[in-house]
């Protein structure tokens, strides 16, 4: 919260452009993090795309399409389309979810490939949440996600992460009874929230 107000933040992640429009926003900080959310979706898609691409969100520029039909679950979250402009011959297209708690991105590709995505947004079991490491808690929630998709125990899914020349950590991949599967998962966390999205 507030985090809007902070002109030096603002200024190493918003275009120009993004900056004025959020100033003349009703909700300043939920259009700072959606913005925020777009960008590094569309980083996870380029990610995979080519290993080393760089996360330059000042560069990246977050255009908006309209509001979209709403899941029967997910009301009353708005969700809306968009694209993130990376360059003049390249855009990432997102879906945007947006709640009173949180905001949410899926990017991808293409558009359409979105609506053959399997997602949801968890929330840190009660008790002590300091704890419990999100990270590995998101991952038992895909694991268990995959394992119904599958129609396997979960046991016998694995999710990990490889390292490349310089030890940076790889987007996550998975593997089924140790057999590299194909399927294109994604994992975030933040707070009390953790979300996972995976396509056939």
């Amino acid at each position: 919260m507030q985090k809007s107000t902070d002109s030096r933040f603002l200024k190493k992640i918003l275009t120009d452009t993004e900056i004025e429009q959020l100033h003349h926003c009703d909700d300043p900080d939920k259009a700072l993090w959606s913005f925020w959310a777009c960008k590094e979706a569309a980083y996870k898609v380029l990610k995979k795309q080519t290993s080393d691409a760089a996360f330059v969100p000042r560069r990246w520029s977050v255009h908006f399409r309209s509001p979209c039909a709403q899941p029967e679950d997910q009301k009353p979250a708005e969700f809306t389309t968009g694209d993130v402009l990376i360059s003049e011959n390249k855009s990432i297209p997102f879906l945007l979810f947006s709640s009173g708690a949180y905001v949410h991105c899926l990017a991808a590709d293409r558009l359409d490939v979105l609506d053959k995505a399997n997602w949801r947004i968890d929330v840190l079991p009660e008790g002590d949440q300091q704890s419990i490491d999100p990270s590995a808690f998101a991952r038992s929630c895909l694991t268990r996600a995959l394992s119904v998709f599958f129609g396997c125990d979960p046991c016998q899914i694995k999710i990990f992460r490889a390292q490349d020349k310089d030890g940076e950590l790889q987007p996550p991949v998975v593997s089924r009874d140790g057999i590299q599967s194909d399927i294109d998962v994604s994992l975030s966390h933040d707070g009390q929230f953790v979300a996972y999205a995976f396509l056939p």
